[in-house]
């Protein structure tokens, strides 16, 4: 005999599952046949062998019952007997949910190296987001066709984000290195030699608080004094020297961004999953 087991796979793979089994007579009412249960090997009306093995499946519980179908054509005897199965969850850590958790890390490599390495970075980065778009695609082939998302999906999901943002956290990295480099380093120029010397040298001079112009010069801004300063000499605008890095300086940069990064996935990855098995626990234990 075969029998079929309609399933909510909402909790998947960590769900539970309620089947039922009912024998039923069609061709004869209560009063001609009557179905009842009957008690061997210990007061038991089923019996499950203790070999019994079920794939991905524990037999938790089972129970029986027997009531009366009443229908048009009349009254039948039913006996039911009630299977609840838990979802045995080994196969699917062993298969997902440790090399995902493996790949995440992986991905987090990237944010220690440096910023210059750009083949590596890229490499690390797109070699992970491939590597979880197989796992994914190979889980999901194993998985139930159903038209909700599952447990594992939402999983894979995150995992996939955060791979694919490890990618685009390098370059955020790259734009925060050009606009430094272009930046360049400003210095204090105090010195009027200096000041006098700054269109034979490849140093730009600005005033503070203004705009850089390409050809070198700047704009100053004229001062407005109180009352109390008109008597006094208005002060020289102070300037500043802007050189391009030095070769050694561009390696030694370290990006805020990397350094956010470093802490921020790795914290906000093991709260997501707290929360993940948290809900996902006691969805289990609702059902």
């Amino acid at each position: 005999m075969t029998a079929s087991c309609p399933m909510r796979l909402h909790n998947y793979p960590m769900d539970k599952q309620t089947c039922k089994l009912e024998f039923e007579s069609f061709s004869y009412p209560i009063t001609e046949l009557s179905f009842k249960w009957r008690k061997e090997s210990g007061n038991k009306e089923v019996v499950v062998s203790d070999e019994l093995e079920i794939p991905q499946f524990i037999l938790t519980e089972y129970s029986t019952s027997s009531e009366l179908a009443n229908f048009t054509t009349g009254s039948y005897s039913r006996l039911r007997v009630i299977f609840k199965f838990e979802r045995s969850i080994g196969f699917f850590l062993i298969q997902t949910y440790i090399p995902a958790y493996l790949i995440v890390m992986l991905s987090w490599i990237a944010f220690w190296i440096h910023y210059t390495s750009t083949p590596a970075r890229i490499g690390l980065g797109i070699t992970t987001v491939l590597t979880m778009t197989t796992l994914t695609n190979s889980a999901r082939a194993s998985l139930p066709k159903v038209s909700y998302v599952k447990s594992i999906e939402w999983f894979l999901i995150m995992c996939f984000t955060y791979v694919f943002m490890s990618l685009v956290e390098f370059g955020c990295v790259s734009y925060e290195v050009k606009k430094k480099l272009r930046k360049g380093i400003q210095i204090p120029a105090t010195n009027d030699q200096e000041l006098q010397e700054r269109d034979k040298q490849n140093i730009t001079y600005i005033s503070e608080n203004e705009t850089v112009f390409n050809n070198g010069q700047c704009k100053l801004r004229p001062l407005q004094f109180s009352l109390r300063n008109r008597r006094n000499e208005p002060p020289t605008p102070r300037m500043i020297k802007q050189r391009s890095f030095s070769q050694k300086e561009i390696e030694a940069l370290e990006p805020a961004v990397d350094k956010y990064a470093r802490v921020l996935f790795p914290v906000s990855f093991i709260c997501l999953n707290i929360t993940y098995w948290i809900l996902t626990y006691n969805a289990s234990r609702s059902n």
